[in-house]
């Protein structure tokens, strides 16, 4: 299955640095396949077995804190839920909004 993990406050105004080829061995240094990353943001997608997605976030927490020194909070979530998220967005189809 397709996965995604979100990291929250990573490089940003010059701080939590984490280069994405970094963020990108440390996935697959936890076993995850076909891993992609998206510029500077943390967010990464990758293949994985059926697991328990929320025991992988802190894993990948803690992996994180051991090669870089600060700990982010990760969110990961399956392809079908951010799917699902974006397509219950309530501001889809709404012009106006800034």
């Amino acid at each position: 299955m397709v996965a995604i993990a979100l990291l929250r406050a990573i490089n940003v105004g010059g701080r939590n640095k984490l280069p994405m080829a970094q963020w990108k061995s440390i996935c697959e240094s936890l076993g995850l396949s076909n891993v992609r990353t998206y510029i500077q943001s943390g967010n990464a997608a990758f293949d994985i077995a059926k697991a328990d997605l929320k025991s992988l976030a802190g894993r990948m927490e803690e992996a994180i804190e051991q090669a870089c020194g600060f700990r982010p909070p990760v969110i990961v979530r399956t392809q079908q839920e951010v799917v699902e998220v974006v397509r219950r967005n309530p501001f889809a189809g709404r012009t106006g909004l800034t």
